[in-house]
C-alpha cells in the first residue's frame, strides 16, 4: 500500500511539473537572445567577408559600390527588395520585427544561390579559386537559428499570430566566372551590412 501511494504522489507531482503552464519568457530576454544570435553571426561572416576580398581579390578593404553592383548581372529581384528596405519607414517593434524576417528569408535565399554559385566556381574547368561553399552553408544555418528566435518574437508582439514567411522570390541569371565571383562578393558584402543593422535593431529594441 504504502508503495502504491508513494506511486500516487509521484504522478501528482510529475503532473504538477509538467503540466502547469509555463511563464513565457520577459520580451527583453527574447530580444538579448537574437542580438546574441545576430551578434554571433556578424562575427563568423566578417571574418569569411574579409577572407573572400582577400584570398579572391588580395584587397581586405575592397568595397563593391551599390551603383557599381548595378553592373553585375542576375540580381534585379535582390536590388529591388533590398531598396524596399532601405526606403522602409517602420519604427514600431511588432513592423520592425516582421521587416527583418521578411529580409532575413529574402537574405538566406539569396545566401544559398551564392552557395550553389560557389559549387558551380569549384566545377568550372581552370578554376583556381578557392570554393567557401561549406562556410556559407554555416551562415545559412545560423540566419536559421536567427529567424526562430524572432519568430517567437513576433508571435508574442501580434498576440499569438505567426509569421507567415516572404512572398517573394529570388532568382539568378547565369553570367560567366568572373562575374559570379564579383556577384558573390557583393551580396556577401550586402549581408554584412544588414547584419551589422540587425544588432544595432535589436540592440535598441532591447534597452
Amino acid at each position: 500500500m504504502a508503495t502504491s501511494a508513494l506511486k500516487g504522489v509521484s504522478a501528482l507531482v510529475f503532473a504538477a511539473i509538467f503540466l502547469s503552464p509555463v511563464s513565457p519568457e520577459p520580451l527583453s530576454q527574447l530580444y538579448s537572445m537574437a542580438m546574441d544570435q545576430a551578434t554571433i553571426i556578424r562575427t563568423r561572416h566578417s571574418a569569411l567577408y574579409t577572407t573572400i576580398k582577400t584570398d579572391r581579390f588580395r584587397n581586405p578593404d575592397l568595397i563593391i559600390s551599390f551603383s557599381e553592383s548595378t553592373t553585375i548581372r542576375g540580381m534585379d529581384d535582390y536590388i529591388r527588395y533590398i531598396r524596399a528596405f532601405e526606403t522602409s519607414t517602420i519604427t514600431n517593434a511588432p513592423g520592425l520585427i516582421g521587416k527583418h524576417l521578411e529580409f532575413l528569408d529574402i537574405f538566406r535565399a539569396v545566401l544559398i544561390l551564392v552557395q550553389d554559385d560557389e559549387n558551380s566556381i569549384g566545377q568550372q574547368q581552370g578554376s583556381s579559386y578557392t570554393v567557401y561553399e561549406t562556410e556559407i552553408s554555416r551562415v545559412v544555418g545560423s540566419i536559421g537559428h536567427l529567424q526562430a528566435k524572432l519568430r517567437r518574437i513576433y508571435t508574442r508582439l501580434h498576440e499569438g499570430s505567426s509569421y507567415q514567411g516572404a512572398t517573394q522570390t529570388v532568382t539568378f541569371d547565369t553570367c560567366d566566372l568572373d562575374c559570379t565571383v564579383k556577384r558573390g562578393l557583393f551580396l556577401i558584402q550586402e549581408f554584412s551590412y544588414y547584419i551589422s543593422l540587425a544588432v544595432n535593431n535589436f540592440n535598441t529594441l532591447q534597452s
